[in-house]
């Protein structure tokens, strides 16, 4: 067999395994870290989801509940659109002007002009932005909301009995207590302890 031949039924059989040739992307599955995650361990690492409307004036407690990007663009928006200054924040926000004054410059590096810097004007916009009323958006009516249909729920309770014995902790009745009533706010609850 020349070198030649042997080259060939080498080419051949090479590509008649190739055939049966197992590859990984095939035969095995990419598992991730989150896929052996129960439901309730995914719904936990969600956060929760919070809507701003940037176009109208806010308390300072909302204020600080939004993200530091958020909060940047809402004072600049506000600093572009009416040239608000620290004390004219501060109104709005219910604060001291230092207060603002402080926290611009520390968190974004903003040095605020003390003083008079809006103009009449300006003045008069920014006094009609934070005392109107808060209008629906573009005009549109608000739906009034209907009325939640009363569904007939399998694990309804209407009342039921627990009863504690032996050594009794206040957060294993608290858990209970919890897990039971669901959420509901409405109702009444009469603990009732007998010592041995």
């Amino acid at each position: 067999m020349t070198e030649f031949d042997y080259e060939v039924r080498d080419r051949k059989q090479l590509a008649r395994a190739s055939r049966y040739v197992k590859r990984g992307s095939r035969s095995k599955k990419c598992t991730l870290p989150h896929d052996g995650l129960t439901k309730k361990q995914l719904k936990k690492m969600n956060g929760g989801v919070f809507v701003f409307n940037l176009n109208r004036p806010m308390s300072w407690r909302e204020f600080r509940t939004m993200s530091e990007v958020s909060q940047r663009e809402y004072i600049e928006g506000l600093q572009s659109k009416f040239n608000a200054n620290a004390p004219a924040l501060a109104e709005m926000f219910g604060v001291t002007g230092n207060c603002v004054r402080l926290y611009l410059k520390e968190v974004f590096g903003i040095v605020g002009k003390k003083g008079k810097s809006m103009t009449d004007a300006e003045r008069d916009a920014w006094l009609d932005f934070i005392t109107a009323p808060e209008s629906p958006a573009r005009g549109l009516e608000p739906e009034p909301d209907p009325e939640p249909e009363k569904v007939s729920d399998p694990t309804h309770i209407d009342n039921f009995i627990v009863e504690f014995s032996g050594m009794i902790s206040p957060e294993s009745i608290y858990n209970t207590l919890r897990s039971m009533l669901n959420g509901r706010s409405e109702g009444t609850v009469t603990i009732e302890c007998k010592f041995a």
